[in-house]
């Protein structure tokens, strides 16, 4: 009897060996902010890390964006806001920042360390955006004020309003040419970023279970969805048919694959790290106190960064 009860002493020491070992470790905590972490992004080249930070109440609508260069950990440049900068991306060439900040997309010229452009449309909120591979186009889902509501997208080259994608959207996520809009009815509509139209539209239509965080792999044939009160699952674009993640997932606020599509990282109270291929649970990581607000993977898929909520860090994550 003893010795089977040190062998299952041994074993669950050896699986929990296991289990830290398959999980993130920590590289380094960034701890400028004052605020809520929203959003995190890296550049393309992966040397640069902008940090939105903010906060929104009854009485006060803050902001703050920052951008770290990770190689001395100096901040490079400063950005004020009129609120929290939600989610934000880098164009291609790495030189200008475009950011969703309450009822603007703001666009910043790094190398200038100025704002050149603000999109916006009367009361409404852009909480979230979108940046296409080649900066060319920036969409964001709106939200409030009057009128109808859609995926407004402008152009960045000539800062002009290219159009608008008639829905109730409250999430989005893109690779390549391919967009994908979170609905409030519980739906994901696929819309072709060439002719901004709607190709199809998936899952069943269930009001009050909207689609707030969205993925896509980065070969845009897999899209990750959660919708409030509902289930975590991966939707191949291919056929249309869903695959649930393992474990219950009962509070999420953001996504993201890895560059590669192998990995899947998933930030609500904890931090999750899902094996992408056959959507098993490697890790869960108590990342940030009350909570994991954003995260962002860097272009090699080595690091990951993750927001916290009232603690307002970031922490860099080696992910094996």
């Amino acid at each position: 009897m003893r010795n089977w009860l040190w062998v299952w002493i041994i074993c669950g020491w050896i699986a929990g060996v296991a289990s830290a070992q398959s999980g993130p470790t920590q590289q380094r905590v960034i701890s400028d902010q004052k605020y809520a972490v929203h959003g995190v992004a890296f550049s393309p080249d992966g040397k640069y890390l902008a940090i939105g930070e903010g906060l929104l109440s009854e009485t006060r609508a803050v902001g703050k964006l920052r951008v770290h260069r990770l190689e001395d950990q100096k901040v490079v440049a400063i950005f004020d806001g009129d609120g929290p900068f939600a989610t934000m991306g880098f164009t291609a060439d790495g030189e200008n920042l475009a950011a969703a900040a309450l009822r603007q997309v703001r666009v910043y010229n790094l190398p200038d360390h100025r704002m050149v452009t603000m999109f916006s449309d009367g009361d409404r909120d852009f909480p979230t955006m979108a940046l296409d591979g080649a900066g060319g186009e920036v969409m964001s889902p709106s939200r409030g004020g009057f009128g109808p509501h859609g995926m407004y997208v402008w152009q960045l080259k000539d800062h002009k309003f290219v159009t608008r994608v008639d829905g109730e959207f409250m999430s989005i996520a893109r690779a390549g040419s391919m967009i994908a809009l979170g609905g409030r009815d519980g739906r994901v509509s696929i819309v072709d970023g060439k002719t901004w139209r709607i190709e199809r539209t998936l899952g069943e239509e269930r009001r009050g279970r909207e689609v707030s965080v969205l993925a896509v792999s980065p070969d845009g044939k897999r899209i990750f969805a959660w919708a409030r009160f509902g289930k975590a699952q991966i939707w191949n674009v291919a056929d249309g048919t869903t695959s649930e993640i393992e474990g219950e997932v009962a509070d999420l606020n953001a996504a993201a694959f890895s560059p590669d599509g192998r990995t899947l990282a998933l930030a609500g109270d904890d931090l999750r790290i899902y094996d992408a291929t056959n959507l098993k649970l490697r890790s869960t990581t108590k990342a940030h106190n009350h909570g994991v607000l954003c995260l962002a993977f860097s272009p090699d898929g080595k690091t990951l960064a993750t927001g916290g909520n009232y603690d307002a860090t970031v922490i860099l994550w080696s992910v094996p």
